[in-house]
This record gives structure tokens, sequence and C-alpha cells, in this order.
């Protein structure tokens, strides 16, 4: 008897194997892959995303091809729980002598930028690539001798990945580091900000204004230019000019941010991040919005 549940058992553990082994869709989920796309998550600040839910359920969830592009460009690599699934984590690869690139990954429904540790200018496949946000940290560590040539471009290695959540425990996970794909176009591409903007604090004005998708969380910068140590931000005119006109690729938020909200978010961007450059009143920004009109 006992022979007869063992054999069962075995072939049944063998049909599972390959009926996985065969299915090569993304996500190893056919159904999935049949189904209609769904809208891309929104991006947000780490602590919102970890705030709006139970911490000891906060996981990293797939990501579609839209919601990497949302956040992450050029070359990058991304973790995946099995060779053919769609990423929970997607990095920037650094160009050398470049700070460490930006990385995506969606908790709680919700896109989260993070910022490289480290990884200036290395192979990203023979080391531990470190990514940041504030409460969280995710951790990638390649096998060391299980790389793939996928194609020409791309090379696949099996990996670690762990994660933590400030406040809960670490976990891990083991599935698959490839590296070498090339996601075009940029992150403003894809954004669309609010015609009306209620919010009032600094911080919350930088993120309803989605300042941090390219300016980044931390501000380390990204299609923006970083905020961390920038000297420009110790002239108060240029900071409110900035904000008023959008030079560059910048929108402009003369009309969408109120005089209030101008001087609440310069304080944040000028009083943040190691920055100590001073607060901006309303009246500063009354004065400096007058000048520009006439």
């Amino acid at each position: 008897m006992p022979r007869s549940v063992v054999t069962a058992s075995a072939a049944l553990s063998l049909l599972l194997t390959n009926s996985c082994a065969e299915n090569t869709a993304p996500g190893n989920d056919r159904a999935a892959e049949e189904a209609p796309p769904s809208a891309a998550a929104d991006l947000v600040p780490s602590s919102k995303a970890v705030r709006e839910a139970e911490i000891s359920s906060v996981y990293p969830e797939t990501m579609t091809e839209k919601e990497v592009g949302k956040t992450v460009r050029g070359r990058i690599c991304r973790f995946t729980y099995t060779g053919v699934g769609d990423p929970v984590l997607a990095v920037e690869v650094p160009k050398a002598g470049a700070q460490p690139g930006r990385g995506v990954m969606k908790l709680n429904g919700k896109l989260v930028e993070l910022q490289g540790e480290s990884g200036e200018g290395r192979d990203v496949l023979a080391g531990e690539t470190v990514m940041q946000a504030d409460g969280l940290r995710a951790a990638v560590a390649p096998d060391q001798e299980s790389t793939e040539a996928i194609d020409d471009a791309k090379q696949r290695r099996e990996a670690a990945l762990r994660f933590k959540v400030e406040g809960a425990e670490e976990v891990g996970f083991r599935g698959f580091y490839t590296c070498g794909e090339v996601v075009e176009g940029s992150a403003t591409e894809a954004d669309s900000r609010p015609r009306e903007i209620t919010a009032t604090s600094g911080a919350e004005v930088y993120e309803h204004a989605r300042c941090f998708a390219c300016h980044g969380g931390l501000g380390y910068g990204g299609a923006g230019p970083q905020f961390r140590g920038h000297e420009n931000l110790s002239d108060d005119k240029h900071v409110i000019g900035a904000i008023l006109d959008g030079p560059g690729e910048m929108p402009p938020f003369a009309d969408t941010l109120t005089n209030e909200q101008i001087a609440a978010v310069s304080t944040y961007i000028r009083t943040n991040w190691g920055n100590n450059f001073g607060p901006v009143t309303r009246e500063r920004v009354v004065e400096i919005r007058k000048s520009r009109e006439n």
C-alpha cells in the first residue's frame, strides 16, 4: 500500500512539473496573457504605499511593461519569480562613473520609486544590487555560477531577492535576475499631472504635483535634476521661477499651484535631504510671480 501511494505521488509531481515547464506565457499564466491589459498603477512615494497597507502583508507584486516604463528607462535589470514571469523589481543600470540608477517596485497596488545605494558603473550581475526608499530596502544577489545568455544583449542569472519594510521581518525570494533589456522613452512621457492640487504641506505638494516622478522621492533626480546638495536651490528666485515657468521638459505650475503651495514645496526641497537653504515665504512667491508677469 505505501508503495502505491509513493508511486502516485511521484506521478502527480512529475505531471505538475512538466505542466509548469511547458507553460511559457508571461507570468506562467496563459489565461492572464489572453486577458486585456489593466491600467498601470499610480506612482507614489514609498511611505504612502506602505502607510495604506498592513505591514505584515506588504510583498513585491508583479508589474506590467507599462508600469515599469513609468519610472525606469534605458538599460535595465529585472528580478522575476520565474524565468518567463513579469518583474517584481526593475532597476536602471548605471553608466560608468554615474550615480546608482533608479528602480521601481509595486507594493499594495502602487508603484514605488527606489534609489540605488551601490553599483556605480560596475557589472550589476557581478555582485549585490541594493535599492532603498523611505521605509523599505530591497537587495538582489545574483548567483555567480548560473549565467545564461538570452541573446547578444541580455544575460540572466538565478538570484535571491531580500526585501525589508520598516516594522516587519525581512523576507526572501528565489528567482531570476535578467540584465540588458532597454526601456525606451522617459518617465515624463507616462505622467499626467493633475490640474487641481489641494495639498497644503510641502511634502504633500511634492507628492500630488508628482515632482518625485522626475526628481525622485528622495531627491536623487532622474528625468529631472537631483535636489540633494544642488547649489541652485540656494537661490530662492531660481527655485520659484522654475516652478512657475517650468524650464526644459518640466511643466509650468504657475496656473496649477497657489502661492502658498509654491512656498511650501520650495521650502520642502530647500530644507530636506541634507539641504539647509532655508524656508520660502508666500510673500516672496508673490514678489517673484509679479516680477515675471511684468
